[in-house]
């Protein structure tokens, strides 16, 4: 909300969040990514979706990286509906690719979210295990902007030419994560930033414009 994202996407966002975090990630790196693509006017929330004869297509209206909060919304509500005529999406541009990962991984849908910058695949299963496979020493996760694909239905034997795997049994790793927490980092203050541009002064004059909490239930 500090960075002007709409209630209804910040909700979204924050469940992508959960699952980061139920893999074992700190998600404020690639939140605070976002947001700062978001502040510094190099992503925009304005997207277009359109279809072709092969897929859905997404992108910017503008000239601006798509950001990967309005994607994700995208992804989650195409991968939620029960179709067949749509087996795959292209987005372009995508300002942090990993974050539609995750708002696949948190929709449960089997499905293949892959972008080319580096190229990178990450598989998901029905029992909400997901596996990562790219080339060069580096992880993918905070791949630059990128046209990120989603296939419902993926060839899996692609992958075999990738170097690197890596993979996470989810409900096992979420168990630990519930167990002994996760290790986070400096960007937590960064993220914590954005938080107070929503707060306002503890005081008279800003309680009786309405701050705070009211004083019966159904105020």
């Amino acid at each position: 909300m500090g960075a002007q994202v709409p209630f209804g996407i910040a909700e979204e966002f924050a469940l992508w969040s959960v699952w980061m975090g139920s893999s074992g990630m700190d998600p404020a790196p690639h939140g605070n990514r976002v947001l700062n693509y978001l502040d510094q006017e190099q992503s925009t929330l304005q997207g277009k979706l359109s279809r072709n004869s092969k897929n859905l297509h997404l992108n910017s209206t503008t000239d601006q990286f798509l950001s990967a909060l309005q994607a994700g919304c995208f992804v989650g509500d195409w991968l939620g509906e029960d179709q067949e005529t749509d087996p795959s999406m292209v987005i372009e541009n995508v300002d942090v690719p990993f974050l539609v990962a995750a708002a696949a991984g948190h929709s449960s849908t089997p499905c293949t979210v892959s972008w080319s910058e580096p190229e990178c695949w990450i598989v998901f299963d029905t029992n909400r295990n997901w596996e990562m496979s790219w080339n060069g020493k580096v992880r993918p996760d905070f791949s630059g902007p990128s046209t990120v694909s989603i296939n419902r239905d993926p060839d899996v034997d692609d992958l075999v030419e990738f170097e690197n795997r890596s993979f996470c049994e989810f409900q096992k790793t979420r168990q630990q994560v519930l167990n002994e927490g996760i290790r986070t980092g400096e960007e937590w203050s960064s993220i914590m930033s954005y938080f107070r541009r929503c707060l306002v002064p503890s005081s008279i004059q800003s309680r009786e414009s309405g701050a705070g909490a009211g004083l019966v239930d159904t105020d």
